[in-house]
């Protein structure tokens, strides 16, 4: 806690804010919008490897999260106080920081493995501030930060050697796809199993996380084999046309997760395994419904180059 102290007598309404801006950046938002500009507009198989990473990373953290049941610091120390604009996105248990994972498996990802100096020293610098921020925001201890970042570079490493291999071997495809879901499972049985043994509302986080990952997760390897199968998306585009590709595209899969919320809520009776239909659907939406639209896409802004 000394170095939340420490943070928190610096505060000041112009660092609240940048550091908002910075913890936004390792949303769940912000996180998505990098795989469709990677998926869509970029290197296909890259943005593969940033999503894999990602849901390796998702599910540890959900499952560290409810095997040691950490609290909030606050709620550690009472004299304590986070930025209030961060308590609403300061859900579920503290340990270890989900933010600070996702920024580490997806610029992480960039900065280390991807091209370009400009944009590794970019994404790098992302994966510090987020990081820093979570800190600075009082969300998060040191130790929180610190074990995701372990974390997250160690799953990094694993997961890239292990997709490196699977572009040249079926068996070494089958074998991430297959842990992939394994670990998903393996992930929401044990915080089914085990709720109830903490606070009732972090708990209850924990299993509705846990089911999105799950539903997300089984949704990303569907789309993956059936576009290998069937779509064969092309990634290429007019510069015009890769932007409202992306714009266009987020609306859409950013619109099916809150459009579906309330009346699968309704349909599950606000059971929580409403939450893993939704981000299926929602990831379905991303890798297969909006890529068929793709070939139109590159042909517009061939068209376009022809008539000129």
């Amino acid at each position: 806690m000394g170095v939340l102290y420490v943070l928190e007598d610096i505060r000041n309404p112009v660092l609240d804010f940048l550091f908002s801006l910075f913890t936004f950046l390792g949303s769940e938002a912000a996180v998505l919008v990098l795989a469709m500009v990677l998926l869509w507009c970029g290197d296909k198989k890259f943005g593969r490897l940033v999503l894999y990473t990602g849901f390796f990373s998702l599910g540890s953290n959900i499952l560290l999260k409810n095997i040691f049941r950490v609290p909030r610091p606050w709620v550690r120390d009472p004299s304590f106080t986070a930025v209030e604009s961060a308590l609403p996105g300061a859900t579920g248990y503290s340990f270890p920081s989900g933010h600070t994972a996702n920024a580490v498996t997806s610029y992480g990802c960039v900065a280390v493995f991807g091209r370009g100096r400009a944009v590794r020293i970019i994404c790098g610098s992302a994966v510090f501030l987020i990081a820093l921020s979570r800190l600075y925001l009082g969300v998060h201890t040191f130790w929180d930060v610190l074990v995701s970042l372990v974390l997250g570079v160690v799953i990094l490493f694993a997961v890239e050697y292990v997709y490196r291999r699977s572009l040249e071997s079926r068996k070494f495809r089958n074998l991430l796809d297959g842990a992939c879901v394994v670990f998903a499972v393996v992930m929401l049985a044990y915080v089914l199993l085990t709720q109830g043994n903490g606070d009732s509302e972090l708990d209850a986080e924990g299993v509705k996380n846990a089911y999105s990952a799950f539903g997300a997760v089984l949704a990303f390897v569907f789309a993956m084999r059936f576009d290998d199968a069937y779509i064969k998306y092309p990634t290429e585009a007019a510069l015009w046309a890769q932007a409202l590709k992306l714009v266009l595209g987020a609306v859409l899969v950013f619109g099916v997760k809150e459009i579906l919320k309330e009346p699968l809520n309704m349909v599950f009776a606000y059971h929580p395994f409403a939450h893993a239909v939704r981000y299926f659907f929602m990831v379905a939406v991303g890798g297969v419904i909006w890529p068929m639209s793709f070939g139109v896409w590159s042909r517009l802004g061939r068209a376009r180059k022809k008539n000129q």
